[in-house]
């Protein structure tokens, strides 16, 4: 079976309702859209995939770099933004997106989750101690400065603030482990 297929098929069967492979993936930076202060985003500060904690601009683009493939994934569900149930559906996501980036390290790929939002596996961030839960840990899109609509964009999905659907967009670049290909 067509990598692309066999991976668009299990991110559907994990719960996704979007997935789309990009064998070939070239992502767009724009440093405007990472959020640098406590006035511009609640979560500056207080936690390792945010600024400051997620290094420097120019660190999260050499980390992206360094990935040649990815899958872009979306969650749409009718619900309320901002509401109990999206806060749910979004810490759901993210579990979700963390089993399937660890199903495809378990199918012989190097993986890099990325997410809107950023990290809340812990319910309370340990930042800035040490992480607990490193290998878990999930990047932020924002914070890496990844234009997520322009590549929602090329890939044909649809991404939109609206007053009663929510987007859970997320990225796993993605790269065949060398002794696997």
């Amino acid at each position: 079976m067509d990598i692309a297929i066999d991976i668009e098929k299990k991110a559907f069967e994990a719960g996704f309702t979007h997935a789309v492979w990009i064998e070939s993936i070239e992502l767009e930076y724009d440093a405007s859209l990472r959020p640098c202060s406590k006035e511009a985003c609640d979560k500056f500060g207080t936690n390792w995939v945010c600024p400051p904690g997620s290094g420097s601009l120019e660190e999260c683009i050499e980390k992206a770099k360094a990935f040649g493939s990815g899958i872009l994934l979306q969650k749409v569900t009718s619900i309320t933004p901002g509401s109990d149930e999206h806060i749910e559906h979004n810490k759901n996501n993210k579990l979700r997106l963390t089993s399937f980036a660890k199903s495809l390290e378990n199918e012989g790929f190097k993986a890099l989750a990325l997410t809107g939002g950023g990290c809340n596996l812990c319910e309370e961030c340990a930042y800035p101690a040490e992480c607990n839960n490193p290998d878990d840990r999930l990047s932020a899109l924002s914070a890496s400065g990844i234009n997520i609509r322009k590549l929602c964009e090329q890939a044909g999905l649809e991404f939109a603030f609206m007053p009663d659907k929510i987007f859970l967009t997320s990225l796993i670049l993605a790269n065949r482990n060398e002794a696997d290909s």
